[in-house]
């Protein structure tokens, strides 16, 4: 400072200050020399250690004043580097030393850091040396290579590198592999360019560190050194001092990145800092195009080893494996941030290229790398988790673009039109009609706010532009293609998830015409695994054998390209021709691919039962059949229903012919109001003049009001409901087999309590309707039925004169028990396909022995010629391995969920394949049965739809949430392309 004040006053030559500078840049040189004798070293003092200590603590703090002078880039703050290789200096030195340490890390330049690996910097006011209290910030604080990671790993550096995860690779980064070496002349220039660099440097370093200077020279644009007065001079001066050697000064600027790419560069041990930043760079995936270099023998890495193959022949790929260009070797990720064992793939990197499938394999499966993976995943999570995505909304402009918006606005109002099943043409198809639709209703609607479609609106109407795109051929056109986008990515969806399921089911119209539905039951593989079933329209067929059947589902597949091999589920209805154990479609696919397991359809099996327990007694159908007389009475006439309304709240509804289970609803007005229907009975035989009807309101009144058929009501109506609540949880679309097994469990066990109980409880509940009736309880005794004796030893039935009874043994012991055993007979097939998935849902309570058996059955029940899905051992070996649950009744679902979210589908494969598979077996086929989709689209007046219209609708209705996933871009370039206009 002394000698640049002399220098302001009196116009001295800036020639000899610069002799100055370089002469002390020398003395620092030689005084650093001095530490590093060139004799054998010895094993230094307490003194020398200190000595060395606190001049390596100088030395760094140099580097990092440098470093800190070069990365800032903006004027009046602190020194830089310029582009043209100037100093340029913008702020005194002093008031730069004087910032405290909290406005340096402020800057976003520099930070504070607490690893004991990097260095931490204090004030000491007894020095008059500029010191910062501060790291220079860099993009890593260490390589991307695994090869240069400290050997200890810190917390920070850990940190760093699993937040960033490992390095991806580019295509560039590959250039720098194959280097040429430099001819004489690029040598040369390369050796001159690097000389004036630490020439530079050096003086910087001199200038940065000396306490006498008044300012830090810096470097301008014009490649001048300036200082913040008014002197500037030449770097041309510095010609003189070439007699300094670049190798005086043992200081290498650092790179802008934190860490390396190449994971053979990163430092050891890791930061915090370094670690963070590997796991959010994640690992570099090497291109499949990339040619690996051979060494001295023929062997080089191949690109199959980063995949591994698990035993369904699904390859699974390896993402904590990256590769080192500058070793040519591999490395963990995982292992390379957590680990502290010596081993290849953490030091030096895997090269052994004749083992290495072999030694891949054995990592997988090893239990410090799984740990290692574990905690990848948990970390890769938490740094996620603050991110957030910015979304951004494009505007129309030019023309192409406004055509563009409007088939956007059309496709929109199809959707909209599709989804409610509403129609889209009407009589006429001119704008502004009174009968023109309700797509160009919505057209008209939506031109009345929306700039773009009014002014599409203005040029049709006023005959500007001949093109409307309003016309029927293109609703039609644009329902086809919404339709085929639709199919499309569901089948896309359908091979992400691999494995899947198909329902079919036979829908009529209302031509009376059969249609095939197929819907294909999926899991998803997100981040929230979700089981899914896409409604994939209708086939139209003239046969409905098995064979043909099947022969049509399969080539449909065929056009999808979705193959049939990794079908694992069929469910169908209980029809001869759909599962039929020679000749029905079921047995056919079973042919083709023994591990597509049929399950009979839970709902429609349910209602068998019921429908089985009907048949069983006299009463139970004579019940139903005065039910239906009852409804056919009173709705057959609107004043005999304004009678019936008027005495009861809860009005009869019609009782369904094949679901059983909904009858329980045309039963609540019996059950709970049965003293208002028998009151509107008798309003009817007194009002009514009809004689017919009168009798008939006589004798249902009567019958209504009996004992016997207060008890079968009451009795229906216990059974009913307990079979109407397990029918609908069947009929979810998530439902699993394991859950439905063990409904179907807790009815047969509520049943056969029943059984016990239930006769005297009815007997109770139906004394209590008839007190509130005011009528007797007697139970009368009808005649008995006789049997012709099939020989003449056997005796004849002896007659129970009892009437009540003979109602508790001919009609509710016969119903219970006959829908007791119906329920056991029915559900065998469910029950066969539960004890083989059985394992996933109690593995926790399960002994080590049949843990292993019940995992080898079902790796055997997923295997068929050779190919297998699963290892039976190895699952059980991960069903043991598996951390602590939060809960001990997780559900398959839940557990894949758990699995997903933890990233543990690397760790536990075989077990997450057979969850997949678990979850993809259906349970019902209620999803496919659209008959109520199909009567709303093709109703009386829409009739002549033809299949495709009907289908594309069916398949936009059915599945509104693809639909509201597609994009209109895709859509019209798809209409663009099958259509050039």
């Amino acid at each position: 400072m002394r000698e640049h004040a002399c220098y302001k006053s009196a116009g001295i030559s800036v020639r000899i200050a610069t002799k100055t500078l370089v002469s002390g840049a020398e003395m620092e040189c030689q005084q650093e020399g001095e530490q590093y004798p060139k004799t054998k070293r010895k094993r230094p003092s307490g003194a020398q250690y200190r000595k060395r200590r606190k001049e390596e603590e100088e030395r760094r703090r140099r580097e990092a004043i440098l470093k800190y002078l070069e990365s800032s880039s903006t004027a009046n703050e602190v020194p830089s580097t310029s582009s043209s290789g100037d100093a340029v200096c913008s702020e005194p030195l002093d008031e730069m030393t004087h910032r405290s340490a909290a406005s340096l890390s402020a800057d976003g330049n520099m930070r504070l850091t607490t690893d004991s690996t990097l260095p931490v910097f204090s004030v000491a006011a007894e020095t008059s040396s500029p010191v910062l209290p501060v790291e220079v910030k860099t993009d890593g604080p260490c390589a991307a290579g695994a090869a240069d990671w400290p050997s200890y790993l810190g917390d920070t550096v850990r940190t760093v590198i699993v937040g960033r995860g490992p390095y991806q690779w580019q295509q560039e980064d590959y250039s720098k592999m194959k280097r040429k070496k430099p001819s004489g002349a690029q040598y040369r220039k390369r050796r001159k360019e690097e000389e004036e660099r630490r020439k530079r440097e050096a003086i910087l370093k001199y200038l940065v560190s000396s306490s006498t200077a008044d300012e830090v020279p810096s470097t301008s644009s014009s490649g001048a050194l300036v200082c913040s007065g008014e002197q500037h001079f030449s770097w041309n001066i510095l010609d003189e001092a070439s007699e300094i050697s670049s190798s005086a000064f043992p200081v290498e600027m650092e790179t802008d990145e934190l860490c390396p790419a190449d994971p053979a560069d990163w430092p050891s041990p890791l930061t915090d800092t370094v670690r963070t930043e590997l796991v959010l760079r994640g690992p570099y995936q090497v291109p499949p195009d990339f040619v690996f270099p051979k060494r001295d023998g023929a062997r080089s890495c191949q690109h199959l080893y980063f995949f591994r193959t698990l035993k369904n022949c699904e390859k699974v790929k390896r993402n904590w494996l990256i590769y080192s260009y500058k070793n040519n070797s591999l490395f963990c990720f995982c292992c390379k941030l957590f680990s502290t064992k010596t081993i290849h793939l953490v030091n030096g990197g895997l090269t052994d290229w004749k083992n290495a499938t072999t030694l891949l394999n054995s990592h997988d499966r090893s239990p410090d790398h799984l740990r290692h993976l574990a905690s990848w995943k948990e970390f890769e999570l938490r740094l996620k988790a603050a991110e957030a995505v910015d979304k951004q909304e494009m505007t129309v402009l030019d023309d192409e673009k406004r055509w563009r918006a409007v088939l956007a606005r059309l496709i929109a109002i199809v959707q909209s039109l599709a989804v409610r099943n509403m129609a889209l043409r009407g009589d006429m198809e001119k704008l502004y009609c009174p009968s023109n639709g309700n797509f160009l209703k919505e057209v008209e609607l939506l031109a009345q706010f929306d700039p773009i479609m009014k002014d599409h609106v203005h040029r049709v109407k006023s005959e500007y532009s001949h093109l409307s795109y309003l016309g029927k051929h293109i609703q039609n056109e644009l329902i086809e293609c919404i339709g085929a986008k639709v199919v499309a990515t569901m089948v896309q969806e359908i091979k992400q998830s691999k494995y899947f399921s198909l329902i079919l089911g036979c829908t009529p119209d209302v031509n009376h015409t059969e249609h095939l539905s197929v819907l294909i039951r999926i899991v998803t593989l997100g981040e929230d695994p979700q089981v899914k079933e896409h409604f994939m329209g209708f086939l139209e067929t003239d046969e409905f054998t098995g064979q043909s059947l099947a022969t049509l589902i399969l080539q449909r597949l065929e056009d999808w390209q979705i193959s049939f091999d990794d079908c694992r589920g069929q469910s169908y209805d209980n029809g001869a021709n759909m599962r039929g154990k020679r000749q029905g479609v079921q047995a056919t696919l079973l042919q083709k691919n023994p591990r597509a397991l049929f399950v009979p359809c839970g709902a429609h099996t349910l209602s068998l039962v019921v429908a089985d327990a009907a048949k069983s007694s006299n009463d139970a159908m004579g019940f139903f059949g005065v039910l239906q007389k009852l409804y056919s009475l009173f709705s057959a006439s609107t004043h005999r229903w304004a009678i019936l309304a008027k005495h009861v709240t809860i009005t009869l509804k019609m009782w369904s012919e094949t679901r059983w289970e909904n009858r329980v609803e045309a039963l609540k007005p019996l059950r709970y109001e049965v003293s208002g229907v028998r009151e509107a009975l008798l309003e009817v035989r007194s009002q009514t003049k009809d004689p017919v009807m009168k009798v008939e309101a006589q004798f249902l009144a009567e019958e209504v009001g009996s004992f016997r058929f207060l008890l079968c009501t009451v009795i229906w109506y216990d059974i009913l409901n307990e079979i109407q609540h397990v029918s609908k949880v069947l009929q979810s679309e998530t439902m699993q087999v394991s859950v439905a097994v063990n409904l179907l469990n807790q009815a047969e066990v509520a049943l056969q309590s029943y059984r016990a109980t239930g006769f005297v409880a009815a007997q109770s509940s139906a004394k209590d309707l008839c007190e509130e009736m005011n009528v007797e309880e007697v139970l009368t005794q009808k005649g008995l039925r006789s049997t012709d004796r099939l020989s003449s030893y056997e005796s004849p039935d002896e007659p129970v004169h009892d009437a009540l009874k003979n109602l508790e043994v001919n009609f509710f012991n016969m119903v219970v028990d006959s829908t007791i055993a119906v329920l056991k007979e029915r559900f065998q097939t469910l029950g066969d396909v539960e004890n083989k998935f059985g394992i996933l849902s109690n593995f926790q309570s399960l002994p080590h022995q049949d843990l292993i058996e019940q995992a080898e059955v079902l790796g055997h029940a997923l295997s068929c010629g050779g190919q297998s899905d699963l290892d039976g051992r190895e699952l059980a070996q991960e069903l043991q391995d598996l951390p602590d649950l939060p809960s001990q009744t997780f559900t398959a679902l839940e557990l894949l969920k758990f699995i997903q979210a933890k990233h543990f589908s690397e760790i536990y494969p075989n077990l997450w394949v057979a969850l997949r598979i678990a979850l993809t077996l259906p349970v019902t086929v209620a999803s496919v049965e659209c008959f109520s989709k199909s009567k709303l689209i093709k109703t009386y007046l829409r009739s002549t739809m033809c299949q495709e219209r009907l289908s594309s609708l069916a398949v936009m209705s059915i599945n509104p949430e693809v639909v509201g996933c597609i994009s209109c871009d895709d859509v019209i370039e798809d209409m663009v392309g099958g259509c050039q206009r």
